[in-house]
C-alpha cells in the first residue's frame, strides 16, 4: 500500500494499529488486516472457512514458531507478547492424533 501524500497520523498509537496477518494453509493462504481487539478466534475461524474444515476446529492448531495460540484471546495481547510488528505470519496445522 502505498502512503505517499498521506498525512502522518500522530494521534495513532500501536495498540489501535490493525496487524497484517497472514496465515499459511495447506489450501489457500489467508491475508488479511486485523484489529488488535478481535479475539484471535476471527483469523483462525476463516483459516478454517480456507481448508473446509469448518466443522472440524478442534482438529486443528493455529500457531506461531511452532507453538499452538491461545485463540480465545486477543491479537494485540498476543501481539504484544510474542513481539509482532505491523505483519506476522501464523501457521493453521493438523493437530497431532493421539493414539
Amino acid at each position: 500500500m502505498n502512503n505517499q501524500g498521506a498525512a502522518p497520523s500522530t494521534n495513532k498509537k500501536p495498540h489501535d494499529k490493525d496487524i497484517q496477518i497472514i496465515v499459511v494453509t495447506t489450501a489457500d493462504d489467508l491475508d488479511g488486516s486485523f484489529n488488535r481487539n478481535q479475539p484471535m478466534h476471527v483469523v483462525f475461524e476463516k483459516a478454517l472457512k480456507l481448508v473446509g474444515g469448518q466443522g472440524q476446529a478442534d482438529q486443528f492448531a493455529l500457531e506461531y514458531g511452532n507453538e499452538p495460540l491461545d485463540i480465545a484471546r486477543k491479537i494485540g495481547d498476543l501481539a504484544d507478547e510474542l513481539g509482532w510488528d505491523d505483519l506476522v505470519e501464523l501457521e493453521l496445522v493438523p493437530k497431532p492424533v493421539v493414539v
